[in-house]
This record gives structure tokens, C-alpha cells and sequence, in this order.
């Protein structure tokens, strides 16, 4: 015969049928794997320095998270793990706790703990943005996806983003733009197809579309507007971007003028707003 253990109740516990149970903490819904035991690390702190203590722990916390300790979204120690941890007060591991907070570096969110935030990669809005140059000074490595090229008539927004009259004959290019293989910007480009005739055969995956644009064309770039408001990815971009549902998106339209002050070309593009931000620099 077959024997197995059977869990009991603990001290205490109400009478009946009793299950032990798993403790899991989430975030967004998605499962985290149960705390490690935390391991005493008083002794890291100089309690006889002029550094306060609230700061040591700051700055010690801060190294681990930038050797990779803990991943994005991943759920930190507690307060009361990091007290007995560094065997310091609430007060001083609170503090600590805020200024990472303030720093971008911990994100707190009420009733679900602590967890390490998303890098957000810095884009300064310049005369004519490169997602490749922006990429790069990022320390990432671009690439490009075409999604789709199709040619349409012009209507609606495309005939007050680009001046052409209605029905003129329009090149949309949809693209993927990925840092480190990971998609942070979604693309649409409306273009005239008179001004850069047999654009679809370019390479449009690895060549910069501004360096095609001169390159191939002899258009000139002067310059560009770029408005910028916060909002919902549609499904179809948002799949793109892995995005989740309840994720903030930048979505960013911008129209590249020639030097003759025309419109070259307009484009629509969705950032992630967990991932990416913008500065201005006046």
C-alpha cells in the first residue's frame, strides 16, 4: 500500500478541511516567483560615517539593481525584508526607498510592493530626428522591420498633413523600428509618390529614410514640426510593440519640410511610453 503526508494545520488553526496554499505576488496580473530568504547585509553600512544611513542603503540597493540583480518589473525586497536586511529603521529604508523613487529607479505601487522600472531610452528633439542616430547614442543597436507598402489616393489627414490636393497618388510605408531587437516605435510614412517615384524599392529595412531622401532624390531637408501627445496604441500597433493593454503610448507626428518649405513627407509614429521619453531643450 501506497503511504503519502499529509500537511498539517497549524497552531491555531480553525478546525476542518484545511489546504496549505502558495503565496505569489503579482504585478499587472502576471505571477512572481515567492521571495528568497533575505540574507543580513549590516554589514555593508558604516554606521561611523558622515554618510547618512538612509543614503548608504540608497546607494548600495542602487549597485545591486545596475549589476542586474533584479530585472524590470521584478518585484524588490519589502521595507520591513530590507530593515531587517541592513537592521536599520523604516524611516531610514523609506527614504532610500524615495529617492530611488524620485530617480526613476523604483517604481511603488500601492496594495503590490516595489519593483525595479522600466529603462526609458532619452530622445532630445532636434531640426530632423534619426532613429537610428537616437538609437545608437543610447547604447542600442537599431534595426527595421517594413511591415507593409501600399499605394493609396490621398483623403482625409493626409491631405492636410502633406498640402497635395484630394486623390493625389500617396506611398505609405508602416515599419517597425527595434533597439537591441526589442520594438520601441511603430511608423507610418505618407509620402507623394511623384516626389520620390519608386521609393518601395529602396532599401527601407537598412538605409536611414532621411539619407534616402537625399541620396537618391536630391531633396534637401530644411527642417521639421513635431507635435506630441500621450495616448492608447491601436490593437494592430500595440501587437506590434508588445505593448499592454493598459500601456501609455507617445504618439508622435511629424512633418519634414525641404528647404523650398514644402512638406517632403509626414509621419505618424507610436513610441512606447514605458520606454522611451522625450526632452526638449530650450
Amino acid at each position: 500500500m501506497r503511504h503519502t503526508e499529509k500537511s498539517s494545520p497549524p497552531s491555531g488553526a480553525p478546525t476542518g478541511r484545511w489546504r496549505p496554499s502558495l503565496s505569489r505576488r503579482t504585478i499587472d496580473g502576471q505571477p512572481r516567483s515567492p521571495r528568497r530568504s533575505v540574507t543580513i547585509d549590516s554589514t555593508k553600512l558604516d554606521r561611523t560615517a558622515s554618510i547618512p544611513l538612509y543614503l548608504q542603503v540608497k546607494n548600495h540597493l542602487l549597485a545591486e539593481i545596475q549589476a542586474g540583480k533584479w530585472k524590470e518589473d521584478e518585484l524588490v525586497p519589502t521595507d520591513d525584508e530590507l530593515c531587517q536586511r541592513y537592521q536599520v529603521s523604516k524611516i531610514t529604508v523609506r527614504e532610500a526607498m524615495r529617492i530611488l523613487a524620485n530617480e526613476g529607479i523604483l517604481e511603488r505601487v500601492q496594495g503590490k510592493g516595489t519593483f525595479i522600472r522600466r529603462t526609458k531610452y532619452e530622445s532630445r528633439l532636434s531640426r530632423l530626428f534619426s532613429f537610428t542616430k537616437w538609437a545608437r547614442q543610447n547604447g542600442l543597436e537599431p534595426s527595421t522591420r517594413v511591415i507593409k507598402i501600399e499605394t493609396l489616393l490621398a483623403q482625409g489627414d493626409s491631405v492636410h498633413e502633406l498640402g497635395v490636393p484630394k486623390g493625389t497618388e500617396l506611398t505609405r510605408i508602416e515599419r517597425l523600428r527595434l533597439g537591441d531587437k526589442e520594438p520601441l516605435c511603430f511608423e507610418e510614412i505618407n509620402i507623394a509618390s511623384s516626389i520620390c517615384p519608386d521609393i518601395h524599392l529602396k532599401d527601407l529595412a537598412a538605409r536611414p529614410f532621411n539619407d534616402i531622401i537625399w541620396e537618391d532624390y536630391g531633396i534637401a531637408l530644411g527642417g521639421s514640426a513635431v507635435p506630441i501627445e500621450p495616448g492608447k496604441a491601436g490593437p494592430y500597433e500595440g501587437r506590434l510593440l508588445r505593448m499592454k493593454k493598459a500601456d501609455l503610448a507617445l504618439i508622435v507626428r511629424t512633418k519634414v519640410f525641404a528647404l523650398d518649405s514644402r512638406v517632403a513627407y509626414a509621419v505618424r509614429g507610436v513610441y512606447r511610453g514605458d520606454k522611451v521619453k522625450f526632452v526638449i531643450e530650450l
